[in-house]
């Protein structure tokens, strides 16, 4: 059965909260963390067995349609204007 991809974007208490709640479902896979202050984008990857990237310029092909490791779908848990910070 072929997982569906997640990244979750902000690492604050909703998005932790996805995180987590992603990460144990068995038909999931979260790819990345993503959020621009470093404790909390890598204490949530690191609690979910995921990747932390700051911003999605750092992780090339993160949201692209060939990369085997792409996400499919993301889960945006920042406000719209860190969001829009970080593409």
């Amino acid at each position: 059965m072929r997982k569906l991809r997640f990244a979750v974007v902000g690492a604050g208490r909703l998005g932790r909260f996805h995180a987590q709640k992603l990460a144990a479902m068995e038909r999931v896979e979260l790819v990345a963390v993503v959020d621009p202050l470093a404790e909390s984008r890598e204490r949530v990857a690191a609690e979910c067995r995921t990747r932390a990237f700051a911003d999605l310029d750092q992780r090339v092909g993160l949201l692209g349609a060939g990369a085997d490791d792409a996400a499919r779908a993301v889960v945006l848990e920042a406000a719209a204007d860190q969001v829009l910070s970080l593409i």
